[in-house]
């Protein structure tokens, strides 16, 4: 039987998957970078980063692809493996950012809006099919990198309309839930699973968009009475340090 995957591990990002990516990434943060600056030495760093990002992806995602045909093929698919290119690419986009400001280069208007639009409709698609959601290569193995890319350059040169609408103050209040709101929504999620027979007539996204406003109370609680009191503690404590 060919190697199957658990689409929980893929649904939604539990916290410690979240350490145990950056973990990663901090380990080889250095050797990434030294990469970058040797792909942006070419004189062709947009060319170089692509034709790495495409070779190693490809060959990446074929291997993890086969054993999903071919029985008995050994699975590889693990870390930190899995995000060495995305790595890359986040590190190239900070460079990139960085030398267009430093140049003055005229920002991009439409770019995040662009790269958002296209996000939704890559991961829109057949929104009630999980496996084809988990499963898909274009999600998976990092191949929708580049739509991350356009999007995080759109927002950090400021002059996109979506830069301009979360910008505004009045979204800062729910910056300040977004970890808690990340690190909660597998808790928030799991009763689904319990839920009576007759429910499970109703797509899973429709569930899950229900259950936003009970994850966004409950992210706001862990973050008014756990997060806030703990990140004071921390600034008192680094007040006494020399």
């Amino acid at each position: 039987m060919p190697a199957k995957f658990n689409p929980s591990d893929y649904w939604y990002n539990q916290p410690l998957w979240f350490v145990n990516v950056m973990g990663w990434f901090w380990i080889f943060e250095e050797a990434s970078y030294a990469l970058v600056v040797a792909l942006w030495r070419t004189g062709y760093p947009i060319t170089a980063m692509s034709t790495v990002f495409v070779l190693y992806n490809g060959l990446w995602s074929l291997i993890n692809v086969i054993p999903k045909y071919i029985e008995g093929f050994p699975y590889v698919d693990v870390l930190p493996f899995r995000f060495f290119h995305q790595y890359w690419a986040g590190i190239m986009l900070a460079i990139i950012v960085k030398e267009r400001m430093a140049n003055k280069v005229q920002p991009t208007k439409w770019m995040a809006t662009v790269g958002v639009c296209l996000f939704l409709c890559l991961y829109l698609v057949d929104p009630t099919s999980w496996d084809l959601r988990t499963e898909s290569i274009l999600k998976r193995y990092g191949w929708s990198t580049p739509l991350m890319c356009l999007i995080i350059m759109g927002l950090a040169e400021g002059a996109d309309p979506l830069a301009k609408v979360c910008a505004n103050p009045q979204l800062f209040f729910f910056g300040d839930l977004a970890f808690a709101f990340y690190a909660m929504q597998a808790t928030v999620w799991a009763p689904i699973r319990f839920l009576p027979k007759p429910l499970d007539i109703i797509p899973y996204h429709v569930r899950y968009v229900a259950l936003f406003p009970i994850l966004l109370g409950v992210a706001y609680v862990v973050n008014r009475y756990w997060q806030i009191p703990i990140r004071r503690r921390i600034e008192e404590w680094g007040k006494t340090l020399p």
